[in-house]
């Protein structure tokens, strides 16, 4: 009987683990589908995009003439670049240079989003000279 019991208190336990995993799961789904519209919304300039990465503009250009970074030409002719793109080819290593820092990149554009969905500004931390 002692067996039954162990049993059903671990099958209780198990049923409320699954029900919380099934909580997160659904939290996690509607997350994206909160961050998702924003981050295709999201288009940055050439200038703001180095600036983000902590890189020169050359290095922007490289990466756009090698095919590296997305981008689209607008009729003004600069080049905009959708959030979401410069940030799957940040985390995919797809971006590199010397003295690049993947992780802070990943960092630094994640404020920067959480900061345009919360309708903050972005201050710039400027570079030494």
């Amino acid at each position: 009987m002692m067996e039954s019991d162990e049993i059903k208190s671990i099958q209780e336990i198990l049923k409320d683990i699954q029900g919380v995993l099934s909580e997160i799961h659904g939290f996690m789904r509607d997350l994206k589908k909160d961050y998702s519209p924003v981050d295709e919304s999201i288009s940055l300039d050439s200038s703001m995009l180095a600036m983000l990465l902590n890189v020169s503009p050359t290095t922007v250009y490289r990466w756009r003439a090698r095919n590296e970074l997305p981008y689209t030409i607008l009729s003004s002719g600069a080049c905009a670049y959708r959030f979401d793109e410069v940030y799957v080819a940040v985390k995919c290593g797809r971006l590199r240079a010397r003295g690049f820092n993947r992780i802070e990149a990943l960092r630094t554009l994640s404020v920067y989003r959480d900061g345009i969905i919360r309708g903050c500004g972005f201050e710039a931390k400027e570079k030494d000279a």
